[in-house]
Parts: structure tokens; C-alpha cells; sequence
């Protein structure tokens, strides 16, 4: 499981030269969820669908915006996986 890093998006949508809007038209994600999250700087955890579709509008990896989680549930899930 990955989590969105705000700082990144918002350095990435910057560096891209996009505005909320300009990202919330090439994303689908709305301009107030897309300031919410780089505001809250990764205390809020959108779904997998949310983290892609905002990486396709930055023409990113998710990875590039992500950070994988290290919590106990999700470290053991990893694992188990493995």
C-alpha cells in the first residue's frame, strides 16, 4: 500500500506549471480534494484510483508521488505477500 505525499504533488503540479484547476482538468480529481491533499501533506490517504488518476494528470509514476506505508497492517500484508 502507498500513500500520497502532498509536498511532492504539489512541488510536481508547480514544476509542471499547472494550477489546481489546471491539474483537477487533466486528473479528474477536484481543485478543492487536490489542495486538501497537498495541504494536509499526507495525513489524508485517498484511494488507489484518486492516487493514479492524479499521477496521470502530472504525467508521473505513482510512485513519484507516493510513499509506501510502514504501518503494522500494512508492513504485515507486504510480507505476507512476499
Amino acid at each position: 500500500m502507498r500513500h500520497i505525499d502532498g509536498k511532492k504533488v504539489a512541488e510536481r503540479r508547480l514544476g509542471a506549471g499547472l494550477t489546481y484547476r489546471g491539474l483537477a482538468a487533466a486528473s479528474g480529481v477536484s481543485a478543492g480534494y487536490l489542495a486538501k491533499l497537498e495541504q494536509s501533506n499526507a495525513t489524508r490517504s485517498p484511494s488507489a484510483e484518486v492516487i493514479a488518476k492524479i499521477a496521470k494528470g502530472l504525467r508521473l509514476d505513482v510512485e513519484d508521488i507516493t510513499f509506501p506505508c510502514l504501518c503494522p497492517c500494512c508492513s504485515n500484508a507486504l510480507a505476507e505477500a512476499s
